[in-house]
């Protein structure tokens, strides 16, 4: 994740907590994403076929906690504890491939990708936690070989690198300062991207 910088303005101008902008540099996650697909090849040649297909990825990733700090925020406390999520992401792509053989397969995939970012808070002191949530749409790139075993099973392996266009996500913290309560817009506006290495069994038909 890249642009994980945190802008705020206060509803209250004359207020002690100025506007200005937390950063925290770029953020990693990593596991496991569980992805299901499915797929159509039509063939062009006796050696290139032509596939359509969608998958989708049914185990979230998060990022460790990590913190961001502006010396006119939070009272120059750092925001700690701030994670970001993606889940439900899918893709649609064609995959142009060439047969090695008749059991083997070598394919790309070029497409759309899609899919859900949450940026979160806890509370910190005097000031409450926030939650922003948004879609991101971008492209997938991808290569992969696919080896048929028996009966109609295969399996395949592939790699996949997906860029993400920048999304914005608003919300609003609540401080008590003891003297009065600030409340503070928060914007975000993160772009991501991902490398994948996927390894399977598939059916066809």
């Amino acid at each position: 994740f890249s642009d994980t910088t945190t802008r705020y303005t206060n509803a209250f101008p004359d207020s002690t907590f100025s506007s200005g902008t937390n950063r925290a540099g770029s953020q990693r996650s990593s596991g496991i994403p569980l992805v299901v697909g499915v797929g159509y090849y039509f063939p062009v040649s006796e050696k290139w076929v032509l596939g359509i297909g969608a998958d989708f990825s049914f185990l979230p990733q998060t990022t460790n906690a990590f913190s961001a700090s502006n010396p006119a925020f939070i009272n120059a406390v750092p925001a700690n504890g701030q994670q970001i999520k993606t889940s439900n992401r899918f893709t649609l792509f064609l995959s142009p491939g060439y047969a090695l053989t008749q059991q083997d397969l070598l394919y790309g995939k070029i497409g759309y990708s899609n899919q859900q970012i949450q940026f979160s808070r806890p509370p910190q002191d005097s000031t409450t936690g926030y939650s922003l949530d948004s879609r991101q749409g971008g492209y997938v790139l991808g290569l992969g070989y696919r080896k048929i075993l028996d009966d109609g099973l295969y399996f395949y392996a592939e790699v996949n690198y997906l860029k993400y266009s920048n999304q914005s996500m608003s919300g609003s913290t609540t401080t008590n300062t003891g003297d009065d309560i600030v409340v503070t817009r928060i914007e975000q506006n993160p772009a991501s991207s991902a490398f994948t290495g996927l390894i399977g069994l598939g059916y066809r038909f």
